[in-house]
């Protein structure tokens, strides 16, 4: 479908969709960036250097219970774990948006 940017979910649950499928969660986490209720955080951002804040102070994936936001500006692009830590909190943030639209409905 192809549907995967978090606004856009927003959208089609409430146009009735209730199924999705896209890659947009793990690639952009391959370029740095991750999903937060605040918009996309991109990491690279040279902003990000000295943030030792998590990257989304309620989400309880391992990206944001272990590592801080500096962290991820250091590796990515050069560490290959980089990429899967943020795929995991990009589908974990996803997971959280449907499940707080279900309560919400």
């Amino acid at each position: 479908m192809g549907v995967g940017f978090p606004e856009d979910l927003l959208v089609c649950v409430c146009l009735g969709v209730d199924m999705f499928d896209c890659v947009y969660p793990s690639r952009t986490a391959r370029f740095g960036t991750a999903f937060s209720d605040k918009g996309l955080l991109k990491l690279k951002l040279a902003k990000y250097k000295y943030d030792f804040s998590k990257i989304d102070e309620e989400c309880d994936c391992e990206a944001c219970s272990n590592y801080t936001r500096s962290f991820f500006n250091t590796i990515i692009g050069k560490e290959e774990i980089a990429a899967q830590l943020l795929t995991k909190h990009n589908i974990r943030y996803l997971l959280n948006l449907m499940s707080r639209l279900r309560d919400s409905i």
